[in-house]
Parts: structure tokens; C-alpha cells; sequence
């Protein structure tokens, strides 16, 4: 068993097997970036309804995502400036 891994055919096959492993995961990844540019290519004022700052420039969605997180947040309790010691 050892002599078929480490043997130069046994080689070949995990190099194959390797390759193999690689090339599939790489071709998935390249379907389902092509499908989801496709998506977004055809659905694109489905999207902008949903995420209105889609297709804005990146400083204005930062800018609008940082007033929308501060919109729906509560000011924070003050914290204590000392801690009273028992004892």
C-alpha cells in the first residue's frame, strides 16, 4: 500500500487527483460568480429598491450606511468613573 502512494504511478495519481479537486472547485466558483454577475446584471432596480445605496460612490455609501447604523442606535449609559470598595 505505502509502495502505490509513494511510488512514482502513485504519484501520478495524487497529483491527478489533486489537479482534479482544483479544477472542479475552480470551475463552481467561476459558474456561480458568472451566474450572480448575471443576477445583478438583470435585476438591477429590484436590487437598488432593496439597497438603496447601491451604485453610489463608495464614500457616499459608507457615509450612508454609518447614518443609517447611528439613526437606529440609543446613546450609550455614561460609564462610572470610580467603583465603591466593599469592605
Amino acid at each position: 500500500m505505502v509502495v502505490a502512494v509513494t511510488g512514482d504511478l502513485g504519484g501520478f495519481v495524487m497529483g491527478m487527483a489533486a489537479f482534479s479537486v482544483l479544477l472542479i472547485l475552480g470551475l463552481y466558483m467561476a459558474v456561480v460568480f458568472i451566474h450572480r454577475y448575471k443576477f445583478i446584471q438583470n435585476n438591477m432596480d429590484k436590487l437598488k429598491a432593496h439597497y438603496p445605496v447601491l451604485g453610489l460612490p463608495k464614500e457616499q455609501r459608507n457615509a450612508a450606511f454609518l447614518n443609517k447604523l447611528n439613526q437606529g442606535r440609543t446613546p450609550a449609559a455614561p460609564h462610572r468613573r470610580s467603583k465603591k470598595r466593599r469592605g
